[in-house]
Formats: C-alpha cells, structure tokens, sequence
C-alpha cells in the first residue's frame, strides 16, 4: 500500500472513504421577494430569477419617497441581510415611489 494512503487505512488495511455532503441553499425569487416585504410590508415587490443565485426586483414603496436611490437601494439589501453576501450572487435593483411607477404607467399624465 503506497505510504500516503496508510494512514487512512482502518484496522482490516481497507482504505476507509469519507463522503461529506455541502447542501446548497439555492434562493428563490419568492423568498427575496418574502424578505423584502417583511421589511417594506407597503411595497409592490417583483423578483425575476431562474437559476437561484441571479435575480432582478423591481420594488415600488413609499419608503423611497425623499431618499436618494443608494439609500433605497441599502433598504432593500439591509431586509436581505447576509443572504446578499452568502447566497445572491448578482441582484439587480429598480427601486421606484409610487409617483414614479405611476408617472412610467401614464407618462402623459405628468
């Protein structure tokens, strides 16, 4: 038996094997979507993404009004907490107020 494998020989001189299980907790867009408005409960929230780790949201809230769009962009990532280092691997933001939804809905309105 070749010495680098000696030591994980058990008693009987059978190499004994190991197997070690990762599970992966892939996201979903319905569990972003859950956590952002368990944060903005008043927002509209619209969460695309097909392969667990890449995403897109639109979220409307009235939350945004006045805030510039980082900070509306850091609530939104403060509600996903560490899932935004450990398990999203890309999300793209839109973040609108209801004014601005509306003004893209009619924008002969305004």
């Amino acid at each position: 038996m070749p010495s680098a494998l000696r030591g994980m020989a058990g008693r009987s001189g059978h190499i004994t094997r190991r197997l070690f299980y990762v599970t992966l907790h892939l996201m979903n867009p319905d569990t972003i979507k859950s956590l952002i408005q368990q944060r903005l409960p008043d927002a509209l929230v619209e969460v695309l993404g097909e392969d667990g780790t890449h995403f897109e949201a639109l979220i409307v809230s009235p939350a945004f009004v006045g805030l510039s769009l980082i900070k509306q962009h850091q609530m939104v990532y403060d509600a996903l907490g560490d899932r935004m280092r450990e398990e999203i691997h890309a999300l793209s933001l839109r973040t609108l107020t209801p004014e601005q939804a509306q003004q893209l809905r009619h924008p002969a309105a305004h």
